[in-house]
């Protein structure tokens, strides 16, 4: 892959490859990540593609732990409402913050999975069950025992 920022396409390579090591399909692709059936379609079959080029264990790359199938299967919260709730930037300019967001993911019944789930892959981005990027980022420092 050619550009300057290749993380972004590892990035929804691993949340694809992730969604279906747990299960997942076509619809949960899309529900989850917030695209429409084509695209997400199409981003299970570049996720495919680069694992018949890459065959191999994976588990030290860019492919995460698999999504929890209770995130995948188990209707969350966050599938109801504009999944640019759950990401501060260009999108939604300086007016978002994580509250709205947060109060989705407080009610939700998959939460404690989400949250695990993304503390594991350091490669999400935005709010998953309840945490900011910033949060996460402070538990896998805490979890590594570094300030």
């Amino acid at each position: 892959m050619t550009g300057a920022r290749p993380h972004l396409h590892l990035s929804r390579h691993a949340q694809v490859t992730g969604i279906l090591q747990a299960g997942g399909a076509v619809d949960d692709v899309a529900r989850i990540l917030g695209l429409d059936r084509d695209h997400a379609q199409k981003a299970i079959e570049r996720a495919r593609e680069w694992h018949q080029r890459n065959p191999g264990d994976h588990r030290h790359h860019a492919v995460p732990p698999a999504l929890p199938p209770e995130v995948v299967n188990g209707g969350p919260a966050c599938a109801e409402v504009d999944p640019e709730l759950f990401f501060i930037g260009d999108q939604r300019g300086a007016h978002n913050t994580y509250d709205q967001a947060r109060r989705v993911c407080a009610a939700c019944h998959v939460r404690a999975p989400c949250a695990a789930y993304a503390v594991a892959d350091q490669s999400l981005a935005g709010m998953w069950g309840g945490l900011t990027p910033q949060e996460r980022d402070a538990i896998r420092r805490q979890k590594r025992g570094t300030p």
